[in-house]
């Protein structure tokens, strides 16, 4: 009886080493019966929202004996199709030139599918809104949307992104396709290889999930967006930087923002792939009062920025000393983004990488806590920093790119997207899935309880909102869903370990603090959430569910449930749940 509890532990083991979802969760035909919700005269609903949805499917790469396969893409858009493929082709091509530039970064990515809001109403800089007062009982809904808003801090972005590409004849144009949706036409879209400023894509990577608001509507007044592709190469660098940064031991910035700005300048197209390029920049001369203009922008006391003079005034760029860049923890200028950029690509890939050895010396020694000082660096490079700025003066001058690969003829094909119209099931969950890892669970709340009011009753969209309900809105609603999907003859996954979550709470609830759940009743949790656990890469909410029956459990784990946990404590580092589990289990990583 003792083993019962793990006799699934056997597949656990490799539970966190899955391949990525094919296509993630297909929109099931079943509909779950539920309670009607009965729309009084005084509660208005929104006018239901019209989005394409688009499934880009896992991409899989033979690399010798092995393969490594990158996750795909669910993507809301509300562009019109011609507008939508193109990003989608972009990013099918940044998911292929990823496997080849930098696999190991794609074998860490999450194996759930990503999720892309793609919305051509918002602009950069306006902030998320919510619906007005959606409580589930009592008070009405106010009709609509509230406005969309702009943030100081992003309107400092948009001011400055009009200051540096002002310069580079951005001009779009605007036609209608044969239904009658707005296309738009970007030409001359700039330099692929300059990051776009915050505002443009709201990025997180939360739960083992990645997701990305893209702001693909007109960014400010008299100023023209960029274009479909752009948008897909800045989701991507987004989802990279995400993944640099959850390392459990955190690089310094300055590596951050060099690796970023090396990734920014991938180029992409079905001919050829470029990794690397390094060229050296122009400052365009940026009026000290931004800040000022954009908070007065905010105000309402300010106009509009008109379109900045076609020219720009370049100014000579001199690099910083080296040691305080190194240092940095943020306010990093321009200068400082050059060298930071310049020393990345010399250390990793300078001289046919020969200082790669070195070059990461340094990285441990400071990640680790040490001080970068200039004897530290003259020990491990064998030449003060000083020499250092002299030898990156004149490589920057130099270098075109480290990587070159020529595609003509030799690309294979992408897989097909899948392209639909949504359902408000799919819009209403896909949207609270982007909300709740951004850690806004209210506005998630009002997307799904609206849905539900509509009389949607998807299965995986019930999952959502009652696993929502249970974290931040109403347990007794969360309990009534969950009993309902659970009666299905496959309840989605998310209301299995939902199910999990609350027969573990009500489990220990009856019992004295510090006890230990019985035999049995680990065994019924167990069952609950095993299929949760063993289907792809369980999630961290999963894994965190399974972590505290662990530390529950009257059994000492066995050494596959103990490597299962310590594979856990690796992806989701900051959970503590899971990291004190594999402690308990001697498994810790």
């Amino acid at each position: 009886m003792k083993h019962c509890i793990f006799a699934f532990g056997i597949v656990l083991g490799c539970a966190l080493h899955a391949a990525p979802e094919a296509g993630g969760v297909p929109a099931s035909d079943v509909i779950v019966e539920m309670p009607p919700y009965e729309v009084r005269a005084d509660r208005i609903l929104p006018r239901p929202e019209e989005w394409l949805h688009i499934t880009v499917p896992a991409l899989a790469m033979e690399r010798g004996e092995s393969v490594l396969a990158a996750p795909g893409y669910y993507v809301l858009s509300n562009l019109s199709e011609q507008n939508t493929r193109l990003f989608i082709n972009e990013l099918q091509l940044r998911q292929f030139a990823g496997m080849l530039l930098w696999p190991m970064l794609v074998e860490m990515q999450p194996r759930a599918p990503g999720i892309i809001i793609l919305d051509g109403k918002r602009g950069a800089g306006e902030q998320l809104a919510g619906i007005n007062g959606a409580e589930w009982e009592g008070d009405p809904i106010q009709t609509g949307q509230q406005p969309a808003t702009l943030s100081a801090e992003a309107l400092t972005a948009g001011l400055r992104w009009i200051e540096i590409n002002s310069g580079q004849g951005f001009r779009t144009q605007t036609g209608f396709d044969a239904a009658g949706d707005p296309v738009y036409q970007t030409e001359n879209d700039g330099d692929t290889g300059e990051p776009l400023p915050a505002g443009f894509v709201d990025a997180v990577m939360s739960g083992g999930t990645f997701a990305a608001w893209v702001n693909a509507g007109v960014p400010l007044v008299n100023i023209s967006r960029p274009g479909e592709e752009r948008l897909a190469a800045a989701v991507c660098q987004e989802q990279m930087s995400l993944l640099m940064d959850s390392f459990t031991q955190r690089p310094h910035p300055w590596l951050l923002i060099g690796m970023r700005r090396l990734i920014a300048s991938t180029e992409v197209s079905r001919t050829k792939i470029s990794f690397a390029r390094l060229s050296p920049r122009t400052q365009s001369t940026i009026p000290s009062n931004i800040p000022a203009m954009a908070q007065a922008l905010v105000d309402r006391t300010a106009s509009p920025p008109p379109v900045m003079p076609s020219d720009m005034r370049a100014v000579s760029i001199h690099l910083p000393p080296l040691l305080p860049v190194l240092n940095k923890t943020k306010d990093f200028g321009f200068g400082d983004i050059q060298l930071a950029t310049a020393l990345v690509h010399f250390g990793l890939y300078g001289d046919n990488g020969k200082h790669r050895q070195k070059f990461m010396r340094l990285v441990e020694r400071q990640s680790a806590g040490e001080e970068v000082t200039d004897a530290l660096f003259k020990e491990i490079f064998g030449f003060n920093t000083k020499k250092m700025l002299s030898k990156l003066s004149a490589y920057t001058r130099t270098f075109a790119a480290f990587t070159y690969y020529d595609l003509r003829g030799k690309l294979p094909p992408m897989p097909e997207p899948g392209v639909g119209q949504a359902t408000q099931a799919e819009v209403a969950r896909l949207q609270a899935e982007t909300f709740v890892a951004m850690g806004r669970f209210d506005f998630a709340l009002d997307k799904l309880r609206i849905a539900y009011w509509r009389g949607e009753r998807e299965p995986e969209m019930l999952a959502a909102l009652a696993w929502i309900e249970q974290q931040a809105g109403s347990e007794a609603r969360a309990r009534k869903i969950i009993q309902t999907l659970m009666k299905l003859p496959q309840p989605p996954l998310r209301a299995r370990v939902a199910a999990a979550k609350l027969r573990l709470r009500d489990a220990l609830a009856d019992k004295p603090a510090g006890a230990k759940l019985s035999m049995d009743e680990a065994v019924e949790i167990l069952d609950i959430l095993a299929a949760a656990l063993t289907q792809g890469i369980p999630g961290e909410d999963a894994c965190e569910t399974f972590a505290k029956v662990m530390l529950s459990s009257p059994a000492q784990p066995p050494p596959d449930v103990a490597g299962f946990l310590k594979k856990a404590a690796v992806r989701y580092p900051n959970n503590a749940a899971i990291a004190e589990a594999a402690r308990l289990a001697g498994a810790s990583p």
